[in-house]
């Protein structure tokens, strides 16, 4: 059985992430930031922090997944495309899970152009996957993601 979990997104535009959970496997679909929380931030604020932006409004609710027993089953976060309120809290949450991002090349030219400047920005593998192309991520099962 597959159960999808709606995280962020669904209720305003931005904050969008998905997690699609299949068995001991999830899959999270996109981790994007809300912009018109960013909006009121003066540029001497910088809020970098996952705590800062949790704390404007900007980023999804990914708390779920811990309430929920989630988290541990993370095995892959795809980014649907380079749009701020899909890719832009990547740089946020994904140390929080044990998976590799995956993304078209564009999308992770994006994603890196974001990342802070420091030699490990975060600790996730970024995998990059060729537009129409197909990739295995690796769970307790395989899956083939187009």
């Amino acid at each position: 059985m597959v159960k999808i979990h709606a995280i962020g997104g669904f209720s305003e535009v931005g904050k969008n992430m998905t997690a699609v959970e299949s068995g001991e496997d999830v899959t999270l679909c996109d981790a994007g930031l809300f912009i018109p929380a960013l909006v009121g931030v003066s540029e001497k604020e910088k809020i970098p922090t996952e705590h800062g932006m949790r704390a404007i409004g900007a980023l999804p609710n990914d708390h779920y997944m811990d309430e929920n027993k989630l988290r541990h089953k993370v095995k892959s976060i795809l980014v649907s495309h380079a749009h701020l309120d899909h890719v832009g809290a990547v740089q946020y949450l994904a140390h929080r899970y044990n998976a590799g991002v995956y993304g078209t090349p564009y999308t992770m030219e994006v994603l890196k152009a974001l990342l802070p400047e420091r030699e490990n920005p975060i600790p996730n593998k970024l995998h990059t996957v060729k537009p129409n192309g197909i990739t295995t991520v690796n769970g307790k099962e395989k899956y083939k993601v187009q």
